[in-house]
């Protein structure tokens, strides 16, 4: 990905976008996500359908305070910022490697599998979450561990924290591989208090193990984002009015019409009825072309500005140049003589 649309689309979706913090981020994303920045754009998106807007700016400024963020880590981070931290201290939790192998979205527009899951068992209640709900049925994940757990006089508890969605009980398992996230406290916790006020933890799943029941409290916020959606601009809405077209497109279409009748009273009798025809043509097609033409999900006005910054406002040749911070720490040490650094 070029760096031209990677700033425009940070442009499109960040509050007060700075060229500093994109100009991190993008390189970021070529060094150190394998010349894969989108991934960093496809981790906005998600924050941007889900969490405030404070958050998003909180998320994409992490960066500037010295703590390179990955993709999963911006959605952890947004889910502390959503509960009430601050970027700065998501920076120093980074830096710590307290934000890793968390959820990160593979494509725009995915739906959120954040959820809160308890098991009971026992008289207690131990918490933790997952990132793969709508992806299981609570339901079949318990009968499992239940028998495993009776089979291998373990504890059902035990048991769902070792089951896959495939059904495999296994304490060899791929921690990716698990239905139930590891017990991260923080998470759990932060997650529990964004529930019903931000649309990004899908439910509450408890799992009975005494009685063998399992129950799901859906979160209305997320429930009313997949159930009607429509998009943040009017410019992109799609809903069909009269014989499958969009609104955008109704008006357009009437608007070219509505020339073309102009051109038609205004010039027949200077040019003829031969000639008018085609003229009529030419005036509506534009008007024509700017409700029907859609390029990656651009219309034609905002494909057109995107073009123009392209071509004619962004130099056509961009020279990126990272530092090693490494090797500028290693500089004012005695190791560097040792290593022979250069």
């Amino acid at each position: 990905m070029k760096y031209e649309e990677f700033d425009q689309q940070i442009r499109e979706m960040i509050p007060q976008p700075s060229a500093a913090i994109t100009d991190a981020l993008y390189r970021m994303g070529v060094e150190a996500l394998e010349d894969r920045p989108q991934d960093l754009l496809i981790a906005f998106e998600f924050i941007s359908r889900y969490f405030s807007v404070d958050v998003l700016q909180g998320v994409y400024e992490i960066i500037q305070h010295g703590s390179a963020v990955l993709p999963n880590e911006l959605v952890a981070a947004a889910v502390f910022l959503q509960a009430g931290d601050t970027s700065e201290h998501m920076a120093q939790m980074a830096k710590n490697g307290e934000l890793m192998c968390f959820y990160s979205p593979r494509e725009k527009g995915e739906i959120s599998p954040l959820a809160i899951c308890s098991v009971l068992e026992a008289g207690k209640k131990v918490n933790y979450f997952t990132t793969k709900f709508g992806k299981f049925t609570p339901k079949d994940i318990l009968a499992r561990p239940k028998r495993f757990a009776k089979q291998q006089g373990v504890s059902v508890t035990g048991a769902l924290e070792c089951i896959s969605l495939e059904g495999e009980v296994s304490t060899g398992l791929y921690a990716a591989r698990n239905v139930l996230a590891r017990q991260w406290t923080k998470m759990t916790t932060a997650l529990d208090t964004i529930f019903g006020t931000c649309p990004a933890v899908a439910a509450r799943v408890t799992f009975d193990a005494d009685r063998g029941h399992t129950a799901v409290e859906y979160n209305p916020l997320w429930q009313k984002a997949h159930m009607v959606r429509i998009n943040k601009e009017v410019r992109d809405y799609q809903e069909s009015l009269f014989f499958g077209i969009s609104l955008r497109q109704f008006l357009f279409a009437l608007l070219a019409v509505a020339v073309a009748v102009g051109v038609y009273f205004g010039l027949h009798t200077v040019v003829g009825n031969a000639d008018v025809g085609w003229l009529c043509v030419l005036a509506a097609f534009p008007f024509a072309i700017c409700g029907f033409f859609t390029y990656n999900g651009m219309t034609f006005e905002r494909f057109l500005i995107a073009v123009i910054r392209s071509e004619l406002l962004y130099p056509r040749h961009l020279v990126f140049k990272s530092d090693n911070l490494y090797a500028k720490l290693m500089e004012h040490t005695s190791m560097k003589e040792d290593l022979k650094l250069d």
